[in-house]
C-alpha cells in the first residue's frame, strides 16, 4: 500500500515504554483513520547503548506492519528535546 504526503504527522515519544506502546499504537492508528485519511506515525524509540531496552526493536515490528509508521532509533545523543527533534525532522506531514 502506498499513501500520499500525510496531511497530519504524529509524533511520539515512546522511551521504554516496552510492550504497552502496541495497544497504545493500535488504540492511535484506529483513531487516526476515523479522523484524518492522510496521516503518519512517528515513534521515537531512542535508546541509550546497552541498557536492555527493547522498545526500540518492538517500534520497528510496529513500523514494519504499516507503510504510514515510521521508527526513528537511535543511540541517544540528549535528552528529550533531543528525541523530539528526531521526531520533528522525520515527520513529512
Amino acid at each position: 500500500m502506498s499513501y500520499s504526503t500525510p496531511n497530519l504527522s504524529v509524533v511520539v515519544l515512546a522511551y521504554r515504554s516496552g510492550e504497552t506502546l502496541r495497544e497504545f499504537v493500535d488504540s492511535l492508528v484506529y483513531l487516526l483513520d476515523r479522523e484524518e485519511p492522510e496521516w503518519e506515525l512517528v515513534l521515537v524509540a531512542n535508546h541509550f547503548s546497552d541498557d536492555g531496552d527493547k522498545t526500540p526493536e518492538i517500534a520497528k515490528q510496529i513500523a514494519q506492519s504499516n507503510v504510514r509508521i515510521k521508527a526513528i532509533t537511535r543511540v541517544k545523543k540528549g535528552m528529550m528535546g533531543w528525541d523530539m527533534r528526531s521526531g520533528l525532522e522525520a515527520a513529512t506531514g
